[in-house]
C-alpha cells in the first residue's frame, strides 16, 4: 500500500507522518540540491508566484495546455506570468489543447475553417477573425523565439532530449521532453491506440517532461476509476528511471509521489520451464539458458507495467486531489477533513505545494531507485497553486560548461537564451496527430 506523507514548506510539530522515513545517504559532492517549481494546464489562466521561500528557484517547467482552445493571446499572457518568476530558465512544452503549435494539425484545420466558410459564410468567421484568435501557421511558434521569450528565460521543446547546464548552481540537467498524449477531445499532439507511440527515453535522462501521464501513476479519473494514463510512456519512464517525472493533462490526478521501482533481478519464483531458464527452441527442442540469460530474456519479453514494476509498499504519496478528499461525515473522516483543510489552507497561503527529497530529507530520492512523479494541472481548488520540488542533480563535469550570452540553435549546439543554459537539443516534429476522441470521463478538456 502506498504510504501518505505530505511535506509542509515549514516546520509544523503538530504534523504527523504514517510513512516510514528511509535511512538517508550521505551526501553525496557531485550532486546539487536543485529547486524545481513545475506547473500545467494553466488555459490561459494567471498562476500564482509563490511566496518568499528559504532558497531561490532554479528552474521552471510547464508541462502544457498553456492556453484554452490554443488563443495566441494566451501564449503571449503565458510568456509574461513566466518572465515574473525570478529564475533564468524556464522550459515549456504544448499539450493537446496548444494545437496550432502542432503544424501539420494546425494546417490542416485552417483549411477545414476555410473550406466550411466558403461553402456557408455564416457558419465560420471570416479569415481576419480566425487569424486574430489564433494567428496564422507559424505564428504560435514565433511567440516562444520572440524578444519577450528570450528575454524571460523561456525555451520551447519540441519531442527529444536537450542538455543544460543551470547558471547559478552548476548542476547539469538532461532533459526528455514529449507533449504527445493518447488522442482524446482537443486535437494537437495526438496518436491514436492503433498507431501507439515511441517515448524514446534514454538511460540517464534526469527529468521526464511530458503533457500526459504515464499509465498507473497519478492518472486515475475519480468518477469511474479508469487509469487515463499512457502505457507506452510508462513503459519508457520504466526503463528509464529518470529522478523526476512531471506532467498534468488529468485534473483530478493532480498531485506527487515518490515511486520506488521493483527490483527485477529477481523475477519469478523459479517454478516451471521458464523459472528455470529452459525455453523451447525454433526447432521444438528444449534450450537451457543460464540463470543470467534467462532473466536478460524476461526482462526483454516483458513489457513495464505499475502492476509489477511499482513496489507500492515502499512508495510514499506526497499529497494528491483525492487523498484531500472527505468521503462520509464519520467521526473518523471529520477529524481527518481537518488536516487535509489545514494543507489546503497552507497550499493557498504559500501560493505552492512543497516537497524535498534530498539527501537529510525524511525520504530522499536514490538515482535509479525512485522517480518522483508530479501531476501539476493547475487546480482551482488550491489557488492554482504550482508545486516546488527539491531533488538533486549531477554537478557538471566541466565547471566551463556554463555559457554566458549566447545564442540557442534549434537542433544543434546551443545554449540558454540570457546565459542561463548550456542547451544540445534534438528533437522531432512528428505528424502523429489525429482528433480520434474517445471517452472515460475525465476532465481532459
Amino acid at each position: 500500500m502506498t504510504t501518505f506523507s505530505h511535506t509542509p514548506s515549514a516546520p509544523n510539530p503538530g504534523s504527523e507522518s504514517v510513512s516510514t522515513p528511509e535511512k538517508s545517504p550521505n551526501a553525496n559532492a557531485n550532486l546539487i540540491p536543485t529547486r524545481i517549481l513545475i506547473i500545467s494546464d494553466t488555459h490561459g489562466n494567471e498562476f500564482p508566484l509563490p511566496t518568499s521561500t528559504d532558497k531561490p528557484i532554479d528552474l521552471v517547467i510547464h508541462c502544457g495546455d498553456i492556453t484554452r482552445g490554443s488563443r495566441i493571446a494566451h501564449l503571449h499572457a503565458a510568456i509574461a506570468a513566466l518572465a515574473r518568476i525570478p529564475t533564468p530558465l524556464k522550459l515549456v512544452i504544448a499539450g493537446n489543447h496548444d494545437f496550432t503549435l502542432d503544424t501539420p494539425v494546425f494546417r490542416a484545420r485552417l483549411a477545414e475553417l476555410r473550406a466550411e466558410r466558403a461553402a456557408d459564410p455564416s457558419l465560420v468567421p471570416a479569415t481576419p477573425s480566425l487569424l486574430d484568435k489564433y494567428g496564422d501557421v507559424g505564428d504560435a511558434r514565433r511567440v516562444f523565439e520572440s524578444a519577450a521569450a528570450r528575454a524571460a528565460g523561456v525555451r520551447f521543446l519540441d519531442e527529444g532530449v536537450y542538455d543544460f547546464v543551470l547558471a547559478r548552481t552548476g548542476a547539469r540537467l538532461k532533459v526528455y521532453a514529449s507533449p504527445y498524449t493518447p488522442a482524446f477531445g482537443t486535437p494537437g499532439f495526438q496518436y491514436t491506440e492503433e498507431e501507439g507511440h515511441d517515448f524514446a527515453i534514454p538511460r540517464g535522462v534526469d527529468v521526464v517532461v511530458s503533457h500526459g501521464p504515464p499509465k498507473g501513476v497519478l492518472d486515475r479519473v475519480p468518477m469511474n476509476g479508469a487509469r487515463a494514463g499512457s502505457a507506452e510512456l510508462f513503459a519508457a519512464v520504466a526503463r528509464a528511471r529518470p529522478r523526476l517525472h512531471c506532467f498534468g493533462h488529468i485534473h483530478e490526478a493532480w498531485g506527487a509521489e515518490l515511486v520506488t521501482w521493483r527490483d527485477q533481478d529477481g523475477d519469478g519464483d523459479g517454478d516451471g520451464e521458464e523459472g528455470r531458464g529452459r525455453r523451447r527452441g525454433r526447432g521444438g527442442g528444449v534450450v537451457v539458458d543460464s540463470l543470467e540469460e534467462a532473466i536478460k530474456r524476461r526482462k526483454r519479453e516483458r513489457e513495464p507495467s505499475h502492476l509489477v514494476d511499482i513496489d507500492q509498499e515502499r512508495s510514499v504519496l506526497v499529497d494528491s486531489l483525492e487523498a484531500l478528499r472527505v468521503w462520509d461525515d464519520t467521526d473518523e473522516a471529520l477529524e481527518a477533513s481537518e488536516e487535509k483543510l489545514r494543507r489546503l489552507d497552507q497550499y493557498i497561503t504559500d501560493k505552492c505545494c512543497m516537497t524535498s527529497h534530498c539527501a537529510g530529507d525524511a525520504n530522499p530520492l536514490i538515482q535509479e531507485k525512485h522517480t518522483l512523479f508530479v501531476n501539476a494541472a493547475a487546480q482551482k481548488k488550491i489557488g492554482r497553486a504550482p508545486w516546488i520540488v527539491d531533488i538533486e542533480l549531477p554537478r557538471a563535469e566541466v565547471e566551463g560548461e556554463r555559457c554566458n550570452g549566447c545564442n540557442g540553435h534549434g537542433n544543434g549546439h546551443g545554449n540558454g537564451n540570457n546565459g542561463s543554459s548550456h542547451e544540445n537539443g534534438h528533437g522531432s516534429s512528428e505528424d502523429n496527430s489525429h482528433d480520434n476522441a474517445h471517452s472515460n470521463g475525465s476532465s481532459r478538456d
